[in-house]
């Protein structure tokens, strides 16, 4: 289920943009997933097995659908969780670069950053947010989420689980962030059906997500991953995989 997604800033009159690709490979196929994905279109957000990735030209994230959930004696949805979270993201980040840009009107003021707790200032955490009220709260599941909003010149993180991210410079690592995890058990989201139905399971809010800022240029490569890469590449690998010619 490992997959990665790459950035690549470029200059404009308006501030940074990224050059996106993205890759992912489910352990199981997809019709072994317990997901209603088929339900209703989530078109900004790509599916690998119980993982979900979305980018666009100003963000990028990564959200791992918790596979414990999978063995559970319950009906549970966990790669949905996970495919709603990241379509969510990807439209909430396209609403956050309209109002940057000058394009957007909000009138019910839901971009207004004293709605949020701590890191209420990360566009990235503020982006989790709305999109998390967003996921459908009737599923049963939970999924760890790392996001990545472009402003301008500076590079928002927001990481809540062992999803992680990198910045590479160079070919060399600038910045990794750290998994977040309650004993062996990564910190993660779960909706409240999900903590109805469990409610000893890890739940967390956006606003628990690890953030931090770094100023980007062009040319810097960005590479948000699941665990299933990090668990099985050393960060040398993943710099290799970079490099090569595609």
């Amino acid at each position: 289920r490992a997959y990665n997604v790459t950035h690549s800033p470029r200059d404009t009159r308006k501030g940074l943009i990224f050059t996106s690709g993205g890759w992912g490979k489910g352990k199981r196929s997809r019709d072994d997933l317990k997901s209603s994905t088929e339900e209703i279109s989530f078109n900004l957000s790509v599916q690998a097995g119980e993982d979900a990735y979305f980018f666009n030209d100003t963000a990028l994230g990564v959200s791992d659908g918790v596979g414990g959930w999978s063995q559970s004696h319950v009906p549970t949805h966990a790669a949905q969780v996970a495919r709603e979270l990241m379509h969510f993201c990807g439209k909430e980040t396209q609403r956050l670069k309209q109002e940057w840009w000058g394009s957007y009107v909000d009138p019910e003021n839901l971009l207004d950053p004293d709605h949020f707790g701590r890191g209420k200032g990360s566009p990235a955490v503020r982006a989790l947010t709305l999109a998390f009220r967003c996921v459908n709260q009737q599923l049963i599941g939970t999924a760890t989420a790392c996001v990545a909003v472009l402003k301008g010149h500076t590079l928002h993180t927001a990481n809540l689980g062992d999803s992680g991210l990198l910045v590479v410079r160079e070919g060399k690592v600038l910045f990794q962030t750290q998994p977040q995890t309650v004993g062996r058990a990564p910190m993660a989201l779960g909706t409240s059906k999900t903590l109805d139905a469990s409610p000893e399971s890890m739940h967390n809010l956006p606003s628990d997500a690890q953030t931090t800022t770094h100023t980007v240029q062009p040319g810097d490569v960005v590479v948000a991953m699941s665990d299933g890469v990090l668990d099985n590449l050393w960060v040398h690998e993943i710099l290799e995989t970079i490099d090569a010619p595609h």
